[in-house]
């Protein structure tokens, strides 16, 4: 079980996604404890707003000293993993279909604007843009989620 930093109650996780660290890091991290993805710091902030606020700083200056630039296609990645679990551990959200389809817009759309920084839910649409007219499992489309 990961433990947070003392001060700010910062998980691996959250250091990990703010850093702009590898997919492969951050997939071995939400492997490891799955719950770290849902998982507010200190302040409140889990680790999806902490990787969408690494990656709007552009050039990334993480702890070792190296220069990252990531693209979409890789933001996206991991962007993706963290849905995953999330989707995983919330099949008792109300919101969330019991089924075992991933849908990434669907995800995003019923985390709603709280749990989901704005941004991720544009590039979900860029990414997933077809899903926004399929239903789930209990006919609902991403914007009923959204509501």
């Amino acid at each position: 079980v990961a433990q947070p930093q003392e001060k700010t109650g910062l998980l691996p996780l959250h250091l990990a996604c703010r850093s702009q660290l590898s997919t492969q890091i951050i997939q071995a991290l939400i492997k490891s404890d799955p719950v770290t993805s849902i998982t507010p710091s200190k302040y409140g902030e889990t680790p999806l707003p902490s990787l969408i606020h690494g990656f709007e700083k552009g050039d990334i200056h993480n702890n070792f000293g190296d220069t990252r630039v990531t693209s979409e296609t890789e933001q996206w990645q991991k962007i993706e993993l963290i849905l995953r679990a999330i989707h995983g551990l919330s099949l008792d959200h109300p919101n969330i279909s019991q089924s075992n389809i991933f849908r990434p817009l669907h995800v995003v759309a019923a985390l709603g604007e709280t749990g989901c920084p704005h941004q991720v839910l544009v590039l979900a649409l860029r990414m997933h843009f077809e899903d926004s007219s399929q239903k789930d499992e209990d006919g609902r489309y991403p914007l009923h989620l959204a509501c």
